[in-house]
């Protein structure tokens, strides 16, 4: 039937052809590459007849034809023709430009002769046949009807990176008219009207979408130049998969370390294809904070600003709030990627919650631990349960540190919540003056002497200049967490409280001996401007955890047999003398030193008396929060007198080893019963001999009297707890070795419940 087809074909051409009063076109409508093939041969090589192209007519490599041009040569030619690529061009202008064209085309009055050999264009020639009784079969044959599936066309942008695709309109219609069908190429030509299929691949994220189906991220998510080299990094990598790719570059989007690596900067590719893998393998992301952020991120641009402020949104008061706190805190943790100025503006945005404000910062930056510090002496009030979250060491630093003098523990609690809220209160510059004149220092055994009784060939004596004890609890606290022993005692300095006088000890140790100046260089600067606050506390800190860290490098290294490392210091050194800021109006013949602390000894006129002054090693040293005059004022902390915190150092024994373990059970029943007369007693066994056990219950301390003659089983009276259920810590030497649960229970109560 086929062959009848094409021979009865033929037979019209040939008709066509030798007519010579025809001078109009005629069509030939072939959808099947073979009959196509046969007849394009026919014609070119049996009749030889001159081929003409529409593609000849595209006068660039990526331009459409100009029909004006075709139209023109096809009317002037005067010898037969054979037009090839009418049918391939025309189908992709849409259903109104083929009629438009065809009605020119149709009724072109020739020279000679032209045989248009078409595809795609069966339905509309029978269409043209029905309505135009003219258009028969003198002007128009039929070859068979195709059955075969329609072509699928894929025409990608220019910029497209795979390499074999070719490229240009033109190249692929010569293709089409030569029965070599491309089925992709590269073109920046649109045909939004085809009537072929046509996917028209518009730019690079169109075309990473049809590479990989599953690739559902949106086009706003990135720009065509982003979208282009994520294509292109795709082809380098040999892969049709995005998770393929992100597989084979290594990034992990569970992984916190990925985004600290990611962070490198925030502006590069890199952090852009982090971004889009976030949206991507958001099921895989880890950290609650990175997901509902990245999650609520439409650009990679604000991604850095959002994961730094958007905690800013949430309610410290939900329970969900602490979740997304933490893990915002370990996303920024020691990430150096955030610029100061991101960090203050951060701080200044916090703002907005007033008193709430504390609960969004983090001690993750020195600018941050500033502001909780300001926080705290601009609103008077510490917090340590949110301070044990949001700046742990500077709980630390506020916990009660229990000395065997119950007036020196309240003494420096006192000193350093006022230290904090950069105040000096009337009660306490009254505790200051009474104890400038009853001097409890001098109850205590000179640092000197503790040091002289130290082992010294396994020791290394570490001397921290200006350490005072108001971070003992700080230390102590440290030690614990690393498991490491600490033994600690209490020595006064000599006066005045300055270096020269209190380095003896260390300028004669013959044996291993380190020493630091930085937390003196820090009370005397400070941040390098004068506050009204104690802002310089986060670096003193800093610097305790420093000289801590290093200690226990000393002992774990084992380096020259060191056992033992002794911290001490020749003076500590008082914030509140310089938020006093009140000079002395007494004349003395000598001027203040050292910030006017004291001044060198003169006798005084007519036997005058200096209220809380005392002579020793000729000088005139000041026990109270006065100051001479003629020194220059102190900008952040001063040393010299002898007030406590000036006076009073440590003398800290750090050691490896393991520590005995400590059994501690309560002697009877866990729930414990008082009365308005008879407050709750809790009575503890310790499994070891034991002195200075104390527990602290609420922020509240409770020693224990021993009834046995070996101490290992002590009563503790808890006076002033009521009815609930309690912790107690159980600290001895200062140390705290294990908690304990315990109920307490009115005693009118149960007797009521019991019908008495």
């Amino acid at each position: 039937m086929k062959q009848q087809i094409v021979g009865q074909t033929f037979n019209r051409i040939k008709t066509y052809l030798n007519n010579n009063d025809v001078h109009l076109p005629f069509f030939i409508t072939c959808d099947e590459s073979a009959e196509y093939k046969s007849l394009k041969e026919e014609l070119q090589l049996v009749h030889n007849i001159k081929m003409v192209r529409i593609s000849d007519f595209c006068f660039d490599k990526d331009t459409r034809p100009l029909l004006d041009k075709f139209y023109e040569e096809i009317e002037q030619s005067q010898q037969p023709l054979v037009v090839l690529g009418l049918g391939e061009y025309l189908p992709f202008l849409g259903e109104l430009e083929i009629k438009r064209n065809f009605g020119i085309i149709k009724d072109l009055s020739l020279n000679s002769k032209a045989v248009f050999l078409c595809r795609n264009l069966r339905r509309f020639f029978e269409s043209q046949q029905r309505n135009d009784p003219r258009f028969d079969e003198r002007r128009v044959a039929f070859m068979s009807c195709s059955q075969s599936s329609q072509l699928i066309f894929i025409f990608y942008p220019k910029n497209y990176p795979e390499t074999t695709i070719p490229e240009g309109f033109k190249n692929f219609l010569r293709n089409y008219e030569d029965n070599n069908i491309t089925l992709k190429i590269k073109t920046a030509l649109r045909f939004p009207l085809s009537l072929l299929h046509v996917k028209q691949v518009s730019d690079s994220y169109s075309a990473l979408k049809l590479l990989d189906t599953s690739f559902d991220i949106s086009f706003d998510y990135g720009t065509e130049e982003q979208w282009n080299k994520l294509l292109q990094q795709l082809k380098d990598n040999d892969c049709n998969m995005f998770s393929q790719f992100l597989q084979k570059k290594q990034i992990d989007t569970g992984s916190l370390e990925q985004f600290k690596k990611q962070c490198h900067s925030f502006l590069s590719f890199e952090w852009w294809l982090y971004f889009i893998a976030l949206k991507y393998e958001s099921q895989k992301i880890q950290n609650p904070y990175l997901k509902i952020v990245s999650e609520n991120t439409a650009s990679a641009d604000n991604l850095q600003d959002k994961i730094m402020n958007d905690i800013l949104n949430y309610s410290h008061k939900e329970n969900y709030f602490r979740s997304l706190y933490d893990s915002r805190k370990e996303l920024l943790q020691n990430n150096k990627f955030y610029s100061e100025t991101k960090i203050v503006e951060f701080i200044q945005k916090s703002g907005y919650k007033g008193n709430e404000r504390i609960y969004y910062l983090t001690d993750n930056t020195k600018a941050e631990q500033q502001a909780i510090i300001e926080y705290i002496a601009q609103n008077q009030r510490i917090e340590l349960n949110v301070l044990e979250i949001v700046f742990p060491n500077l709980a630390a630093y506020l916990q009660n540190y229990k000395f065997s003098d119950e007036k020196l523990t309240v003494y420096f609690q006192e000193y350093k919540e006022q230290k904090l809220h950069g105040v000096v209160k009337p009660e306490f510059l009254q505790k200051v003056a009474e104890y400038a004149g009853s001097r409890p220092y001098n109850t205590l055994t000179p640092r000197n002497e503790l040091i002289s009784k130290m082992e010294r060939e396994t020791t290394c004596l570490y001397f921290v200049d200006a350490l005072g004890v108001e971070f003992l609890s700080l230390i102590q606290i440290w030690c614990n967490q690393r498991e490491l022993n600490v033994q600690i005692e209490i020595g006064r300095a000599d006066l005045p409280t300055i270096t020269s006088f209190n380095k003896s000890f260390f300028d004669s140790w013959k044996f291993k001996k380190q020493d630091c100046k930085k937390l003196d260089t820090i009370k005397h600067t400070g941040i390098g401007k004068k506050t009204k606050y104690a802002l310089h506390l986060s670096d003193e800190i800093d610097v305790i955890l420093e000289i801590l860290e290093d200690i226990e490098t000393i002992l774990r290294s084992k380096k020259e047999s060191i056992e033992k490392v002794v911290i001490t210091s020749d003076h500590g050194a008082s914030f509140l003398v310089v938020a006093n800021g009140q000079e002395l109006k007494y004349e003395v013949a000598s001027k203040g030193e050292h910030n006017g602390r004291c001044c060198q000894y003169r006798e005084l006129p007519n036997d005058k008396i200096i209220p809380n002054a005392t002579v020793e090693n000729g000088y005139l040293v000041l026990a109270d929060y006065n100051r001479f005059s003629g020194s220059r004022a102190a900008m952040v902390e001063a040393h010299g007198g002898a007030t406590l915190e000036e006076v009073v150092v440590p003398v800290i024994t750090i050691s490896l080893g393991k520590k005995a373990k400590i059994e501690v059970t309560i002697v009877g029943s866990k729930e414990i019963l008082y009365s308005p007369k008879n407050p709750a007693e809790l009575t503890l066994h310790f499994t070891a001999l034991l002195k200075d056990v104390f527990l602290e219950i609420n922020g509240k301390n409770f020693d224990g009297k021993p009834l046995d003659t070996d101490g290992c089983t002590r009563r503790f009276v808890l006076n002033g707890l009521r009815a609930g259920k309690y912790t107690a810590n159980v600290f001895v030497l200062n140390n705290k070795i294990t908690s304990i649960d315990f109920i307490i229970q009115s005693q009118v109560a149960k007797e009521n419940d019991l019908g008495l």
